[in-house]
Parts: C-alpha cells; structure tokens; sequence
C-alpha cells in the first residue's frame, strides 16, 4: 500500500473499525428480500470482515483505499460471491478476474485489470443481485469507465441498456432497470438521455412473471428546456413496493418538478384492472415542494392482496389535522370498513382504528390523545393492534396488544405495557412483547421486566400453537441492570414454526455468545422430547464479538418440518475450513443420510 493510501486508512479511523449494519436478506419461504443486522469490522491489518452470529460471512483485504469505501448491503452477495484474480507488485488488481457464486464458477461474469482500473469487456452483477434477480450487465470499460453500449440480460434475454457517450455519459435511447428488479417486480424505464439527463417522454414498463412481454404501465415527461432534471405534465408513478402483489400507481400532474391539483391512487391485483382506491389534493400555490391538503386517503406502506389497509383523514399546509381513521377490507369486492376492537372489562368498550393529530407544535402534526394502531404485517388473518395514549406524540401509560382470530372474529389481549412519562417515552415495569416471527399458525411472545427502557432481570419467551392453544414457556434468560444478556440462555430460532421448534441453548457473558452452545429440535409444540441436532463452540476474540471455532455442527437454512439439513466441519477464526459435509433427513426418519460435501480451502 502506497503512503498516500495508508495516510488516508489513519485519516479515517479505519485502522480498527466496528460497526452494525443493516443489509438485505433473503427471506427463502416468501421468496423476498428482507432486513437483517451483520457487523462490519475493519481490523488493524487491513481487512475488512463480514461477521453475523459469529461466523465470517467474508473478509477481504483493502490494498486499494477510496475516499468511499464499499459495503455490500445484500447478505446474498456477502455470503455467495467471491472473486478471484491476481494483484499486481504495486498491490493493485491486474489481469483476469472471474467471480464465482457459492464455490462455483459463474459463466464468463468478470473482466480485466490492468493496473487497477477495469478494462476491455466486462460481465458484471447488478448491485441486487440474488436468487431471484439473476440480472447481468454487460459492456466495455476503458481506463475504469463504462463507455459505449451495455446490456442488461435476465435469464438469458436482453431486457435494457444503452450507450455511453465519449464523455462517459449516457446517451440516446435506454431502457434501465429499476431499483429492486426481480421476477415477481420486474419493472423497467424507456426513454432518452441527452448528455446524461434525461428528456422527453420516458415509460414505464412490467411483466408479469407469468408472461413473455413487458407492458406499459406508467410514465410521463421531462423538460428539455431546463438544465435541471424536471418532470412536466401528466405522470403515471409506481409505488416503492410494486410488484405481483402490490400492484399501486399514483396519477396526476407536475408543474415545475412540483405536483400539483389532483392525484389519484389506483390498485390492481391479478387480470382484473385498475381501480381507484385513495388520492386527494396538492397545493401549488406555494414555493418548494409540494404540500398535501384538505381530505386524503393513503394506503399503508405493506398494503397488498391481504393487507388492505388505508388510513382517511385531512391535511392542512402538509400535516395531518384532526381524526385519521383506519380502515381495511378482507377481500377486493368488500367495502372498507373502520378498524374496531370490540372487547369486555367490566362494560362494553367501542374503540375505533386511529386516532387524532395535532398541528401546532412548530409547524408538524404531533399525535394525541387515544389511539389503535396497527402492526406492520398486519393482514386479513394476522390482524393485531396496539391501543394506548400519545401525549405531545409520545407513548404514555399503558399500551395493549390485542389480536383478533379470524375464525371467531373475537379479540384477545396477548401483550402489552407501559411507558414512563418522561421525555423519551421509556418502557417500564412489566412487558408481554410479540415477536415479528409471530402470525397466526402461531404467536411468539417475550415477557419480563424494564428499567430505564433497558431489559432487566429474567425475560421468558413463549409459544402458543394456533390449533392447540397452549401458551408453553419455551425459553429465555436473564439481562442485567445494564440490559446486557448474562448466562444460561435458551433462544428461538426465527425459522421456528408450530412443527418445527428449533432452540439455541447456552451461555452469555457481557452480552457475548462463550463457550458450548447446543441447537435443540422437537417435531411441534406437543413433543416433549428435545433432540440435539447441533451445536460447537464460540470464542471471543474480537473486541466485541464471538466467533466460532472448532467442530460445528449447524442447521441449514433450507431445513423445515419435513426435511432437516445439517452440515458438519471446522471453524478457523470464524471461517469454514477443509471438508464440510451436508446431511439431511426426512420428518420421519432417525438418522442423518450424507448429501454431499464441500471443500472449503479451494
């Protein structure tokens, strides 16, 4: 590394660098794109290390530092890609290189270096690259820049791209992919570039994943008289969240990059058309962006097939002003109908979903007084609410969870707590949490205690089986005053389910996995025998966090009720090495068949 680089590593502190982050995973029963936390450490030598659960995902060493350096944000990425090529005497890369997919090689994806910078013609990954977006981009680099025509190609089809200009600009006719392109939101933008900004009318397009060609959906105008990037007239825009599911649009005019007047939104689902289900009015009669007015209806940010949920009420210069309703309907052909908890306690208590916003209070809406309000997965057979009290828009006193079975369309109280009245709106004394693992085959919940919304003392989880209705004390452990996990814990996987309970049993010290931990399976709720399955050793060795090492034995993320996979071999340092061997099961099967195995010092 050249002194110019290693000036800049210590300018920036990255010499010994920790931090959490957030990155996308794969969700392998929905077949989606979910968040989930990594830690991301930059070490003393150099090497920037992907760590979760105390194996390393990766690690990398940085021989060429940038001003900004990359993070992969996609687990899928982190896990499964690996590049591999030579670094020249000067430390940078040079000549070949190929990338390579879970240990084997993807076909002719990758380039040449030469002296650091890309050159001649490249296959690349796009940026979202996963199971489900195997989307390629494919051009020349000269001197490290993308110049003249690429392509994107998915399943062997060209679907987009265009030209770069001399200027290292786009030019000319493009069709790109947006952002999150995959088989169930494939959705991709037509139109001109001039110079790298786009003019005149650009389109919108989708396919279906059940048919062969893109349709147009959307789209509008740019200006091509401004420098600026402006939309102009009539636009048909896509919601963030579009896909086979989701299918929501947002109709109206821009004036000036503002939008003005009317704007409606339409939702579809399946072959039927669209229909308008919310909109209301923006304000052009001020400078800046727009501003919502008078009467609104939106639609939740999960909205789909089975979670219709929209929210009724006004705006005034932008906030939100007095009552907001909740409302939500099981089927396309229903009316909306308000969100109502109906329950018994001492009397009959009436509460309607929603609640009453306040506007004056530095120019934003502040929520107060009573309110329900709905959790994020909330759908037409996993209806759960939260019903309490704002104060200055801060949760204040006690707050209830209640679930409504769809079959007796009765409520249930199955959480809840309170919060201090002080200006971080702390959780206090005792709590019944739900788990986001929680849906109607089943319900996860955490009890125990807070102090200075920290957890305190000794936290129980529990799982309650739909069809048998028992709430079974399952596991837990104990935090200390500083709400830091200590000793003997027994942990739920997030993959468990009614007939596929899997357990992480042993201990914490300093909120640190140490030691033997064991992985426990049992067929469902009913089964009173635990069987072990897994298990090895964690080690502290850096600063912060536990890595695994030694023999392990773990639980594949494929694993389900009907068909268990393990694998089996040794950590060095958190990484896997030598021969690692997959062995699988069925439901009623007692011993372990070997499936393959996977030599990971290649």
């Amino acid at each position: 590394m050249n002194s110019q680089n290693q000036s800049y590593l210590e300018s920036k502190k990255w010499k010994q660098y920790l931090k959490e982050y957030e990155v996308d995973k794969l969700d392998k029963t929905q077949q989606k794109l979910i968040k989930t936390k990594i830690q991301i450490i930059i070490t003393q030598d150099n090497q920037i290390i992907y760590l979760q659960d105390g194996a390393v995902l990766r690690n990398e060493i940085l021989y060429d530092i940038s001003e900004n350096l990359e993070i992969l944000k996609n687990l899928e990425l982190i896990k499964n890609l690996k590049w591999l090529g030579e670094y020249g005497n000067n430390k940078r890369k040079i000549g070949k290189w190929q990338a390579f997919w879970q240990g084997q090689l993807l076909n002719q994806v990758g380039g040449y270096y030469e002296d650091g910078q890309k050159s001649g013609f490249w296959k690349e990954l796009i940026d979202n690259y996963w199971i489900q977006a195997q989307v390629y981009s494919i051009g020349q680099y000269i001197n490290g820049k993308k110049i003249g025509a690429w392509k994107y190609v998915y399943h062997n089809k060209n679907i987009g791209g265009g030209s770069y200009n001399e200027e290292i600009l786009k030019n000319g006719k493009w069709i790109e992919l947006r952002d999150g392109f995959c088989s169930l939101s494939q959705i991709v933008y037509n139109g001109d570039y001039k110079h790298g900004k786009k003019v005149g009318r650009w389109q919108t397009l989708y396919r279906d994943y059940r048919k062969d060609k893109f349709e147009l959906i959307g789209g509008g105008l740019y200006d091509e008289r401004v420098e600026d990037l402006i939309k102009i007239g009539r636009w048909i825009e896509l919601s963030d969240g579009y896909n086979f599911w989701s299918e929501i649009t947002y109709n109206g005019d821009y004036q000036n990059a503002k939008k003005v007047g009317r704007w409606d939104t339409f939702y579809k689902f399946g072959d039927k058309g669209f229909t308008q289900i919310g909109g209301g009015l923006y304000n052009d009669q001020v400078e800046g962006s727009s501003i919502k007015i008078g009467k609104w209806i939106e639609l939740s940010c999960a909205f789909k097939f089975d979670s219709q949920v929209i929210y009724k009420g006004e705006y005034k210069n932008g906030n939100k002003i007095g009552r907001w309703d909740i409302l939500f309907r099981g089927q396309n052909n229903e009316e909306f109908k308000q969100m109502q908890n109906i329950y018994v306690q001492y009397y009959v208590q009436i509460c309607s979903g929603g609640g009453s916003y306040h506007d004056q209070v530095e120019g934003c809406s502040i929520k107060i007084g009573k309110w329900i309000e709905l959790n994020d997965e909330f759908i037409w057979n996993w209806q759960i609410n939260f019903n309490g009290e704002y104060q200055n828009n801060k949760k204040v006193g006690r707050w209830d969870i209640w679930y409504k079975d769809y079959e007796t369309k009765m409520y249930e109280q199955i959480g809840g707590g309170s919060y201090d009245d002080d200006e971080d709106s702390s959780k206090i004394g005792e709590w019944i949490e739900l788990s986001d693992e929680s849906n109607w085959y089943w319900q996860i919940t955490f009890r125990g205690e807070y102090k200075n919304n920290k957890k305190v003392g000794r936290w129980d989880t529990c799982f309650k089986d739909y069809e048998t209705k028992k709430n079974e004390k399952i596991g837990g452990g104990s935090y200390n005053d500083e709400g830091i996990q200590i000793g003997q814990w027994i942990e739920l996987s997030d993959r468990s389910n009614a007939k596929f309970l899997i357990t992480f049993n042993g201990e914490y010290i300093d909120g640190k996995k140490a030691g033997r931990w064991d992985i426990y399976w049992k067929k469902n709720s009913e089964d009173k025998q635990n069987e072990q399955i897994g298990g090895g050793i964690y080690y502290e060795k850096m600063e912060g966090y536990s890595i695994k090492i030694g023999i392990w034995t773990e639980l594949s993320d494929e694993s389900n009720y009907n068909c268990q996979l393990t694998s089996n071999g040794k950590y060095e340092n958190g990484k896997k090495v030598g021969i690692w061997r997959e062995m699988y099961r069925k439901w009623n099967d007692k011993e372990f068949q070997k499936l393959k195995e996977i030599n990971f010092d290649k």
